[in-house]
C-alpha cells in the first residue's frame, strides 16, 4: 500500500507487523452451514467504518470472501482492484471453497472488544470436480475499521487465491496477494489506514501482465528518521509463474548526514507539496513556530471544496506533514488537474497550487 484511499497492510512476518494469535471461537461462535457457492446475510452490531462509509451488514461468502455488495457467490477470484463483481469486499482467501463438502463458518461478536471474528474452519477446496486442500483461516473486524486476517492450518494449494480488499465500484483496491504462494500457516495480516508508511513506495504495487509483456515500477524511498548509514531493503515480486514465482531485486540506500541540526521554525510557512505533479499521492508540508491549531484543506481551482485533511487539530512547534491521496471527500478519485492545498493556522491563511497528473 497505500491504495487511494489511504489503507496499507503489513503481516506478522515483518517485525512490526501484527502477532498471530488465534482466536478459535468453534465454541462459543454460532455454525453457519453453507452450500457451495452460497452466502449468509449478517446484520452488524456496530456499524463498520469501510471506504469512507459505515456498513451495516455484510454477506459472509462460502467461497472466502466478505462483500457488502450484492455477489457473494462467485468462486473465481480476480484481481484487486477489478470493476467486475465481486465489489465492496474483505478477501481473506477468495478461491473456490465448498463447505457443501465439509467445512464450518462460525460467527461470533466479542462484546468485550466490539470486534467480529468470521472463522472459516477446515474449509474445502473444489478443483476439477474434487476435493483439493482445507483451510482453517479467519477474519476480524475492529471498531476502528481495521481489519485482521489469520490463518491457522492452509494445507493445499495456496497459489489460486485472493488476499486484499476493494471499494464498491472497483476502482480502488489493496492487494495483498493474487494467484501467488504468500499465504502460510500462523500468519496474521493487518489491513488499516493508521499503519506507518514504509520507508520504501513502489508504484504500481500489483498488477497483471500478458506473455512478452513488461511494465516499469516506480521505487520511492523516504529517508524521514533514518540515522545516516547504509540501508539494505529488497523488492519482492511475486507471481504465478510456475518456474520462478519470487523473484528478489536487492536495493541498496545510503544516507548521508545533511549538517543541519534539527530545530523550531522560526516562523509559519507553507512550504508546499511533494512529489509535485503527483499520482497517486502527494505530501504536504508545514512549519509551525508555535503550538497551534491546524486546519488543511483541499479545493478544485474553480473553488469547490473537495477534502479537509486537518479539521482544526492541535499540532506542537515543528516541521509537519499531511498527506493527500487524491481522493474527495467521499473517498472517490479526483479527476487530474489543479487544485489548492489551504492550510490555516489561528487565523493565518496560506494556499499553494498542487497538480494531479493520471
Amino acid at each position: 500500500g497505500p491504495d487511494a484511499f489511504g489503507y496499507r497492510w503489513i503481516d506478522s512476518d515483518d517485525p512490526d507487523g501484527p502477532t498471530f494469535q488465534w482466536r478459535d471461537i468453534t465454541t462459543v461462535g454460532y455454525p453457519v452451514l453453507l452450500g457451495d457457492d452460497d452466502g449468509y446475510l449478517l446484520p452488524l452490531f456496530s456499524p463498520f467504518p469501510f471506504y469512507g462509509s459505515d456498513r451495516h451488514e455484510v454477506w459472509i461468502g462460502s467461497n472466502g470472501y466478505l462483500t457488502f455488495g450484492s455477489d457473494w457467490t462467485d468462486p473465481s477470484n480476480d484481481p484487486v482492484p477489478d470493476p467486475n463483481d465481486p465489489n465492496d469486499f474483505i478477501a481473506p482467501f477468495w478461491d473456490n471453497l465448498d463447505p457443501s463438502s465439509g467445512g464450518v463458518i462460525f460467527i461470533y461478536y466479542d462484546f468485550n472488544s466490539s470486534e467480529l471474528v468470521i472463522q472459516y474452519t477446515d474449509m474445502p477446496r473444489n478443483s476439477g470436480g474434487g476435493v483439493n486442500g482445507l483451510y482453517t483461516f479467519e477474519v476480524i473486524l475492529k471498531e476502528d475499521g481495521s481489519i485482521l486476517y489469520q490463518y491457522l492450518e492452509m494445507e493445499g494449494e495456496l497459489n489460486s487465491a485472493t488476499v486484499g480488499i476493494e471499494n464498491g465500484d472497483g476502482t480502488t483496491g489493496l492487494e495483498v496477494a493474487y494467484n501467488a504462494p504468500y499465504v502460510h500457516d500462523d500468519l496474521a495480516v493487518l489491513i488499516s489506514t493508521e499503519i506507518p508508511p514504509d520507508h520504501l513506495a513502489f508504484f504500481p504495487a500489483s498488477g497483471l501482465l500478458l506473455p512478452g509483456e513488461t511494465a516499469e515500477v516506480e521505487v520511492c524511498v523516504d529517508c524521514h528518521g533514518l540515522d545516516a548509514g547504509t540501508y539494505e531493503w529488497s523488492l519482492l515480486l511475486s507471481s504465478n509463474d510456475y518456474y520462478n514465482p519470487e523473484i528478489v531485486i536487492p536495493i541498496t540506500v545510503y544516507v548521508e548526514p545533511t549538517g543541519v541540526d534539527e530545530f523550531e521554525p522560526a516562523r509559519l510557512a507553507l512550504k508546499g507539496n511533494y512529489p509535485n505533479p503527483f499520482n497517486p499521492r502527494t505530501t504536504i508540508a508545514y512549519d509551525l513556530p508555535t503550538p497551534s491549531r491546524v486546519s488543511i484543506e483541499v479545493f478544485d481551482i474553480a473553488g469547490r471544496h473537495v477534502r479537509t485533511l486537518v479539521d482544526g487539530e492541535p499540532r506542537d512547534a515543528g516541521s509537519h506533514t499531511a498527506v493527500w491521496s487524491g481522493l474527495d471527500a467521499s473517498g472517490q478519485r479526483v479527476a487530474s488537474g489543479v487544485y489548492l492545498c489551504r492550510l490555516e493556522v489561528d487565523g493565518v491563511v496560506f494556499s499553494r497550487r498542487m497538480v494531479l497528473l493520471k
